[in-house]
């Protein structure tokens, strides 16, 4: 019956608790139609977005999640990154250009606070990259060894009275591949590390060069990549190798640019 209904106290569950009309439904000990009827009829109340509504729906435990707990295997993970690949190679020059607009305004939009925040963040994950070696370059190591190469990774001793680090060493090729982070680039840490940054790298490359070794840099310009990206990256960084293999002599002394964006 309606007058054991509360309009009052069912506006609060839905507006200010988030209550689903299940839930409130419950807590009266009858049906959610009944319930949305009732508000109706009685002035109605603030209707919450589709999406709104089943994010507070799992978030209430009144849905399960679709997706939490469920591990995706590589070949559906393959799939979905070439999807979202073949998408975004798909749109007009005039849509990327757009929905850059959008992500600049939304940007723009942030708190000084928010800013802060999300700067802190990423700094934290350069930092942590840093100490346990980047996905990526973890993933190039992996497919060179399984290829047969011989490949040493994060060598220091290359070069005598030198502290110079290099990420992935071939001897066989005199070859020392850089995977260069977003930080060889980015301002993250301010300008003026950036620069110190982009100085000692060079001073690395040119010692390495008077030594007559071969430098292949990998420019990673963006912060994730994808598995697919890395499968492609991988096949340009392995052609670039095969080429020092057949003309050692001609490219030793000599940098080899690849940039993954």
């Amino acid at each position: 019956m309606s007058d054991l209904l509360n309009y009052d106290e069912i506006k609060r569950m839905y507006e200010v608790n988030k209550w689903s009309w299940e839930q409130i439904a419950k807590a009266f000990d009858t049906y959610p139609n009944r319930i949305i009827r009732f508000v109706k009829k009685n002035g109605g109340v603030e209707k919450r977005s589709k999406s709104e509504a089943q994010s507070l729906s799992i978030k209430n435990g009144v849905r399960p999640h679709p997706t939490k707990g469920k591990k995706r295997s590589e070949e559906v993970k393959g799939a979905i990154a070439k999807k979202q690949s073949e998408n975004w190679s798909n749109i007009t020059d005039e849509e990327r250009q757009r929905r850059s607009d959008i992500a600049k305004e939304n940007w723009d939009k942030k708190s000084p606070e928010e800013i802060v925040v999300m700067r802190d963040k990423a700094v934290k994950g350069v930092l942590e990259a840093s100490k346990s070696g980047s996905k990526f370059e973890n993933y190039v190591l992996t497919r060179l060894q399984n290829d047969g190469y011989i490949v040493e990774p994060h060598k220091e001793d290359l070069i005598d009275q030198e502290k110079v680090h290099i990420d992935l060493f071939l001897p066989e090729l005199s070859l020392a591949i850089e995977i260069d982070g977003p930080a060889h680039f980015l301002p993250i840490w301010g300008e003026d590390k950036l620069l110190k940054h982009q100085q000692k790298d060079q001073r690395k490359n040119a010692l390495l060069l008077y030594m007559k070794f071969t430098v292949l840099r990998v420019k990673c310009l963006t912060k994730t990549i994808s598995k697919i990206k890395m499968e492609k990256s991988y096949e340009e960084i392995r052609k670039s190798i095969e080429e020092v293999k057949a003309n050692p002599q001609t490219l030793h002394n000599t940098t080899i640019e690849i940039t993954v964006q």
